[in-house]
């Protein structure tokens, strides 16, 4: 690879390389950033917290209301975990033999 002209020019490398090799610092800062916050959601897939959320409720023995459920998930899994993703294992229609008990609003038991 061939320099360019202004590469050669000290001015321009004392200037304008610094500035350069900060910015590129800043942005490899913010993709680690990123890459930090985003892994942990992606991470959890469904399978895996509704493995958690039969624990949970196996380990209460009576039945649980959801917030309860998605705390102690978050808790035994160490990261966040989606209500959302919380509800929609505990709600799970598609199954022939049904893995939880609806009990009343927001309250769900292991299916006996």
């Amino acid at each position: 690879m061939e320099l360019t002209p202004a590469l050669w020019d000290s001015d321009f490398r004392d200037d304008l390389l610094p500035k350069l090799h900060s910015v590129t610092e800043k942005i490899k800062k913010r993709k680690k950033l990123r890459s930090k916050l985003i892994r942990p959601i992606l991470r959890n897939r469904t399978g895996v917290i509704q493995d958690t959320v039969k624990h949970v409720l196996l380990v209460a023995g009576k039945p649980v209301k959801v917030k309860e459920i998605h705390q102690r998930c978050e808790e035994i899994l160490g990261k966040p975990v989606k209500y959302k993703t919380v509800v929609d294992c505990l709600r799970e229609k598609r199954r022939v033999a049904p893995l939880f008990d609806r009990i009343g609003r927001g309250v769900y038991q292991i299916h006996i």
